[in-house]
């Protein structure tokens, strides 16, 4: 409960030390809850703090590498790696994390956000794959636009914004009519 409240913190309430403050209450509670690990990682990544976020996803993976919940957990291994701007590793982790759950947007947008880093640096391949997994963002968020994304992100450094917002233009993701 306490993770599941950090993590309710930081993604939808943008409270980041008050999520970091309840993924702690959690790990001291049970040091070898994987799913605390996994959300955890995700608030710091939201810090903008890469390296401690990839600690805590190995952690997580330790504990569970075949947790029933990875397809939300291994986003975190897909946005660490676009923010390190290791866009080819972001793409791997970006097609195993949509594997395990075709239909959760959240998986295709940093996935796609590095295929069009990919692309605009000339990657034809990258620019089909792009175009692909951003029909099947579209089919299952409609609505969803970079200004949507700027607008609603809990990531607290201005560089990360701009980084994320810039692959997903680059891969084809617009602004809204009007």
């Amino acid at each position: 409960a306490l993770t599941i409240a950090g993590h309710v913190r930081a993604f939808l309430h943008h409270r980041l030390p008050e999520a970091m403050a309840l993924h702690a209450r959690a790990l001291a509670a049970n040091p070898n809850l994987a799913m605390a690990w996994a959300l955890s990682a995700i608030t710091c990544l939201y810090l903008g703090d890469i390296a401690e976020a990839e600690r805590r996803l190995a952690r997580y993976k330790q504990l569970s590498p075949l947790h029933p919940h990875a397809f939300l957990y291994d986003v975190g291994f897909v946005i660490a790696a676009l923010l390190n701007g290791n866009f080819a590793a972001a793409v791997i982790a970006g097609r195993a994390a949509s594997e395990l759950h075709a239909g959760f947007a959240a998986a295709c947008k940093p996935y796609l956000a590095a295929l069009g880093h990919l692309a605009e640096a000339g990657d034809a391949a990258a620019a089909d794959e792009a175009a692909r997994v951003g029909a099947r963002l579209r089919a299952i968020e409609p609505d969803f636009s970079v200004v949507h994304f700027v607008a609603n992100t809990p990531f607290s450094r201005a560089e990360h914004v701009a980084l994320y917002a810039r692959g997903l233009r680059a891969a084809g993701i617009g602004e809204p009519a009007g």
